[in-house]
């Protein structure tokens, strides 16, 4: 009787050695799934924290790259009340740029901390003397100096430490404080002239709607001198222009201002367009020339979509640092190359060459291209042009990103792309720079028309799977029973 039971019992050892094994098995494939939607949400949304000084040890490598190409002397002040958070990293901070410049030849930093509730008389004759308030780091070069506010150490203009929860990690002193320190100590800067007359934005308009001062301030941030140019009162672009700036003109230009600007392009300028409408004041001729058309939305897509988040970009100078990082559009035209395009110009002989930057999420999957926002064109090489420089040129089809509206939004794809256009149309190819508050970023990757994808693997994929296995695992138990 033992005998023949052996064979059922060696069974049965068995059927449980294939029951383990497939648990085994399951679950190592459930563990392999959720490792892979893991790294994938992790690619596609991901944080960047800005290592403020409470937390970090040094100054960061590109202020430390901005100093070592720094030279003269400079006196820094903090003045804060006891009580403030920003008191501590504003003073650990200024250690940090004085200890770091006695290793660079030919700069030294002074640093002075002021109590503003002990030293009440020197509290007074500071705020007297550069026009501030208390909470502020000046910085002092000579007669010069750059005053930064409490709004600017915590990196949005309508918002003080009261109104955040930890109010310490809202200080990007060392990201202003740094380029306010290149500004002062810089030995040369660019000239952006702003195009006027004609309806454009305005760089020194505080209107949220037409104004652009935001943008203005941020670009003289990076040692840009910014001007105001209108065509009526001069016969040429001035010879010290780095990038022209045309942002949505809605009155037409005259045949004269025409022939100005084709000429200034015609000799290697370098021009920003941005425009809300394809009538582009008349210029559509001019851009013709240029290999460039701009193409309304249908009907059907402007009643549809307002706003366009996009993710896709192509490889350019001006996209790199765009990686995973999302820029907003409202209504925006299209811009393409010009089809079977004849130049007769001898001036521009070399063929402009048409390279888009920034595509609309397609509406649909049958789309066989996805429409272009924005594009670049340049012509070759200077030296086989007879020029000093070769004409490079930036379009978009939304002019509105440069307002003050959606500046003061803090959209920082909008803010990086803005800023890369016109270090590339100043012939700098090292866009990786410090824009102020760019360093704290919360930016899912994932345009809009890409979340029903990742909702349909995230709540019907993985809970389906999780359930399938499920009944795999416990059906044998079901059978016993």
């Amino acid at each position: 009787m033992e005998k023949a039971s052996n064979p059922k019992r060696t069974m049965n050892i068995k059927k449980r050695i294939r029951f383990f094994k497939l648990n085994v098995f399951l679950s190592i494939l459930l563990a392999t799934i959720l490792l892979i939607l893991t790294n994938f949400c992790a690619f596609r949304i991901y944080v960047r924290y800005h290592y403020d000084p409470l937390i970090q040890k040094n100054l960061s490598a590109q202020s430390l790259d901005i100093l070592r190409d720094s030279q003269g002397e400079l006196t820094i002040i903090s003045l804060f009340e006891r009580s403030h958070p920003f008191r501590k990293p504003a003073r650990k901070l200024l250690k940090e740029y004085q200890e770091f410049s006695k290793q660079v030849p030919n700069l030294k930093i002074n640093t002075q901390i002021v109590d503003a509730n002990l030293d009440i008389t020197e509290t007074e004759d500071i705020l007297k003397k550069y026009d501030l308030e208390v909470n502020s780091i000046i910085i002092i070069k000579g007669l010069d100096y750059q005053c930064i506010t409490e709004a600017d150490l915590s990196g949005n203009p309508g918002s003080t430490p009261e109104n955040h929860s930890n109010p310490a990690s809202q200080f990007i002193g060392e990201s202003v404080c740094t380029l306010a320190i290149h500004k002062l100590l810089r030995k040369d800067s660019s000239k952006i002239y702003f195009l006027s007359g004609h309806g454009e934005y305005d760089p020194i308009s505080a209107d949220r709607n037409t104004g652009a001062s935001n943008f203005a301030q941020l670009l003289e941030l990076y040692d840009n001198n910014i001007e105001i140019i209108n065509l009526n009162s001069v016969k040429r672009i001035p010879a010290d222009c780095d990038v022209l700036v045309i942002a949505d003109p809605t009155v037409v230009f005259s045949e004269i201002e025409i022939n100005t600007i084709s000429s200034y392009l015609n000799n290697g300028g370098r021009t920003l367009f941005l425009f809300n409408s394809h009538y582009a004041g008349g210029l559509n001729a001019l851009l013709n020339l240029w290999n460039i058309q701009i193409i309304p939305p249908s009907e059907e897509i402007r009643s549809k979509v307002n706003v366009v988040s996009t993710t896709i970009y192509s490889q350019h100078e001006i996209t790199k640092p765009l990686t995973n990082i999302a820029t907003s559009f409202s209504s925006p035209h299209y811009v393409a190359p010009v089809s079977d395009m004849h130049l007769t110009n001898t001036e521009t002989a070399d063929k402009p060459q048409f390279s888009p930057l920034i595509f609309e999420e397609p509406h649909n999957n049958k789309a066989s291209s996805p429409n272009v926002i924005a594009a670049a064109i340049q012509l070759g090489k200077p030296n086989e042009l007879g020029k000093k420089q070769n004409t490079r040129i930036v379009v978009c089809g939304d002019a509105s990103i440069i307002s003050n509206a959606m500046v003061g939004q803090g959209i920082s794809g909008n803010k990086l792309f803005l800023f890369s256009a016109i270090e590339w149309l100043k012939g700098k190819e090292n866009t990786n720079k410090m824009i102020p508050g760019y360093t704290t970023i919360l930016n899912s990757g994932i345009s809009p028309n890409k979340w029903s994808t990742l909702l349909v693997r995230l709540v019907i994929f993985l809970p389906l799977s999780i359930l399938f296995i499920g009944i795999i695992l416990i059906s044998p138990v079901l059978k016993r029973l």
